[in-house]
């Protein structure tokens, strides 16, 4: 689940806009497939597609609740590995 700040709702479309943009920034900084990335948040190549020509995520459980494991695991990642090899670009 998405750690947040009391004051932020990241159900308002305003926020969704901003939480797509940085995931669709992290599959690319991380060089993931964009069929794994439709894997990753079960959506269609196309609907992948159209969240990088910008449009947001739904206001949807489900794609909260992996859009927040998606976030744990790069925050772990970054906890635990050398910078180096996280920031290659």
């Amino acid at each position: 689940m998405i750690d947040q700040p009391n004051n932020v709702d990241i159900h308002t479309k305003e926020n969704r806009i901003v939480l797509t943009k940085m995931v669709m920034r992290l599959f690319g900084m991380w060089e993931i497939p964009i069929s794994d990335q439709g894997a990753l948040l079960n959506r269609s190549l196309s609907t992948i597609r159209r969240y990088r020509n910008g449009r947001c995520f739904a206001d949807d459980k489900d794609m909260l609740d992996r859009v927040g494991n998606l976030e744990g695991a790069t925050e772990k990642a970054f906890q635990v590995l050398p910078k180096t090899i996280l920031c290659v670009r």
